[in-house]
């Protein structure tokens, strides 16, 4: 989920493929499973891309090959494709769980209710738009 709105620049919340965002799917509690964590698909091919050994969205979360090899050349690319610098991601921030309709990120018809999630992670967002020293 993409925020921004009255900042500097745009920043992406970024939820990964996990076994807990298949449960889900299926209409599941994700945090029933033991390996709610674990990535599949598409998050997991990235991370053997690149070298990663992230098998967990928590290990790819404190992973710097994670960021800067898999995730940081995609969001590059796709700035790229932007004209206005105004609408370009800067900034990302790897979430430790998935968005569900259980948890109430997702209505009932699947889109994101963007202020429980801005809400919820709170924290997240203001990390992004604090100052690097």
């Amino acid at each position: 989920m993409v925020v921004g709105s009255n900042k500097k620049f745009l920043s992406c919340l970024l939820t990964l493929k996990t076994v807990g965002w298949e449960a889900a799917e299926r209409g599941e509690d994700p945090k029933s499973l033991p390996n709610h964590h674990d990535l599949v698909g598409p998050a997991l091919e990235l991370a053997k891309k690149v070298g990663s050994k992230s098998t967990t969205v928590i290990q790819a979360r404190q992973d710097p090959d994670f960021r800067a090899k898999g995730l940081l050349p995609q969001f590059t690319a796709a700035n790229q494709k932007i004209a206005s610098s105004a609408q370009q991601v800067r900034r990302f921030s790897i979430l430790p769980n998935v968005f569900t309709k259980k948890t109430g990120e997702l209505k009932a018809d699947g889109s994101m209710d963007r202020v429980k999630i801005m809400k919820l992670y709170k924290n997240f967002i203001e990390g992004m738009y604090q100052e690097k020293k």
